[in-house]
């Protein structure tokens, strides 16, 4: 898309900002990725698919602590419960709504839902291989005992 010259739809741009931060992977280009996804959110609130990379972006941000997204707890609650709206059936709603709530100490609602997205995809390894990464975030929660 970028060699032919021609203009890229807007409804690509998110994808092609993913794919370029995803060969990158710096600070820098997580940065521009999660601005054009925001653009796009901005101009099209609902495009389930600009919310679940965006949520993923949430859950890069957490995991690499670049600390590019403000508020982070708090926009991740608001796509998740967006996309649970959204996309009920959508295994990715309940993912990344799982992440948001092992960021919110509700560890009983993250497994839930972390059941739910396997429930609904199975075979998704990717989808398979964030959940583990969240399981393990909430195993490590939950044995932290309380001072």
């Amino acid at each position: 898309m970028v060699d032919s010259g021609k203009p890229i739809a807007a409804h690509c741009q998110v994808m092609l900002a993913l794919r370029q931060q995803l060969w990158e992977r710096s600070p820098a280009a997580f940065q521009r990725s999660v601005k054009i996804c925001e653009q796009r959110l901005a101009h099209v609130p609902n495009d389930v698919q600009a919310m679940i990379v965006y949520a993923d972006y949430c859950r890069m941000d957490y995991l690499f602590q670049y600390r590019q997204i403000e508020t982070l707890e708090e926009r991740i609650a608001y796509i998740t419960e967006t996309l649970l709206q959204l996309a009920p059936g959508n295994a990715y709603s309940h993912l990344y709504y799982a992440l948001s709530c092992l960021l919110s100490a509700e560890y009983d609602a993250c497994l839930a839902a972390l059941q739910q997205a396997q429930a609904i995809n199975p075979l998704d390894t990717h989808l398979e291989t964030i959940a583990e990464l969240i399981h393990d975030g909430l195993t490590q929660e939950k044995s932290i005992a309380p001072i």
